[in-house]
C-alpha cells in the first residue's frame, strides 16, 4: 500500500477515534514515518501543504523532520543516514529496507 494511502487512513482513524465518547481519555502524540531519503520526503510532504521543522542527525545515525500540527500531535519523518549504530535505527533501517 502507498505510504500516503497508509498516512490518510491513519488519519480517518484518528478522526473517528476524536469523536468516540472516550476521546478526552485517548490522545495521539505522534506518528513516525520511516522514509529511505528525508529530503525528498520533505520536500513531498511541503508539497502537500504541511510545514516541516527541520530535525536533527542523532548519534545513532537517525535523522528526523516533523510535522506539528494544532493539537500538539505530530508526524515525525524518520531516516538513517550512514550505518545505524543502536538497535533502534537498526529497527528504522530495516523498515525502510523493507519498504
Amino acid at each position: 500500500m502507498h505510504l500516503l494511502s497508509r498516512l490518510i487512513i491513519l488519519l480517518m482513524l484518528l478522526v473517528a477515534i476524536q469523536s468516540h465518547s472516550f476521546s478526552q481519555t485517548l490522545r495521539f502524540d505522534h506518528l513516525i514515518v520511516a522514509v529511505d531519503n528525508l529530503d525528498s520526503a520533505t520536500a513531498h510532504y511541503s508539497r502537500l501543504g504541511f510545514k516541516i521543522k527541520p530535525g536533527m542527525l542523532h548519534a545513532n545515525g537517525l535523522k528526523n523532520a516533523h510535522i506539528k500540527f494544532s493539537n500538539g500531535s505530530e508526524m515525525e519523518l524518520m531516516t538513517v543516514v550512514g550505518t545505524p549504530k543502536d538497535a533502534l535505527a537498526q529497527t528504522y533501517q530495516q523498515l525502510i529496507d523493507d519498504g
